[in-house]
């Protein structure tokens, strides 16, 4: 990260781009002082994650000021801000658009599904990648004509509607298809939100949503992944269900902000996917605090593609 920084400015000044450099420069000062700072410890430098901290705190800096010249009416300054944000954030890890977000999901609920069908399970998932214009004719001809129950899953919550948007299309759909005979019986459609306060999806609560839907009376509506103590709508989770492959290992690593757990683990997801013939896949969750808070990383490692992202809170069980 210092590397890259460092080269970019000089690009900056090369180009002659004077926003872009006075902007890695403030970055670079801001480095450099938690390097001294870090050297009175017994560090050479700062940590990639205590970089990541610093630009996050640079970013949020400068939308508060965005903010407050947007309600002073300079616009022109508030433009400014947004391009040094822009700058910034290019230094930043990747983040998921909500495209990639809902896809991650929806390969989730199909590595769960697909587990539950090997165990003899009568389950099946449908994934909607187009939702406007919605595809009434490829829903209705992907649901068998013996589906009797169907859960929608909104990453929303819409209150005061009676239901969350793709729950709402998907009802519209069938009961038209029901009432213009194309279909002969309507399923018992139940609507669930997932997601919510940035929440991550698991395999344990995809197994909620369909024990849910294999009840005798499912709910019409439910929320799977918090505590909701308004509705009482919550699913009950089991975190001990589990459908990892014996071949795939898993690793779950405690640290603090800034104590270099993240990039020590980053290193060894470099160095085992370079000299292995392994996958890996690696999940960081960080507390909004950063330096100093909780982080916990989540490893993966197996012989064949690791698609989905399935976060487990222990290691792989060890035998006895």
């Amino acid at each position: 990260m210092h590397d890259a920084i460092g080269a970019a400015l000089k690009a900056a000044m090369l180009r002659q781009d004077k926003r872009r450099t006075s902007t890695l420069r403030l970055i670079t000062a801001a480095i450099k002082d938690r390097d001294i700072a870090a050297r009175s410890t017994g560090k050479d430098r700062v940590s990639e994650e205590e970089i990541l901290e610093i630009l996050n705190r640079m970013i949020r800096q400068r939308q508060e000021s965005a903010k407050a010249y947007e309600e002073g009416s300079r616009l022109d300054l508030a433009e400014e801000e947004r391009e040094e944000i822009a700058i910034i954030r290019s230094f930043l890890p990747p983040q998921l658009d909500d495209a990639q977000l809902h896809s991650v999901c929806a390969e989730t609920v199909k590595q769960t599904v697909g587990a539950l069908v090997e165990r003899g399970e009568r389950v099946g998932v449908v994934q909607v990648r187009l939702y406007r214009p919605f595809p009434t004719a490829a829903l209705l001809e992907a649901l068998p004509a013996t589906v009797r129950t169907v859960g929608v899953l909104d990453r929303t919550k819409e209150p005061g509607s009676i239901g969350e948007p793709l729950y709402l299309d998907v009802v519209a759909a069938l009961a038209e298809a029901c009432a213009d005979g194309a279909r002969e019986v309507m399923p018992r459609v139940s609507g669930g939100r997932y997601g919510l306060s940035s929440k991550e999806f698991t395999p344990a609560m995809v197994k909620a949503v369909l024990d849910e839907l294999d009840a005798a009376q499912p709910r019409r509506r439910f929320t799977v992944g918090i505590t909701d103590d308004v509705t009482h709508l919550s699913l009950p989770v089991d975190d001990d269900f589990d459908i990892e492959p014996a071949e795939v290992t898993r690793a779950v690593f405690f640290g603090l902000g800034a104590d270099g757990t993240v990039s020590s683990n980053k290193a060894a997801i470099r160095i085992i996917g370079d000299t292995t013939p392994l996958w890996c896949q690696g999940h960081f969750v960080y507390d909004s605090k950063k330096a100093g808070a909780i982080t916990v990383s989540h490893l993966r490692f197996g012989p064949k593609e690791l698609k989905a992202c399935l976060l487990y809170t222990s290691p792989s069980p060890r035998d006895p």
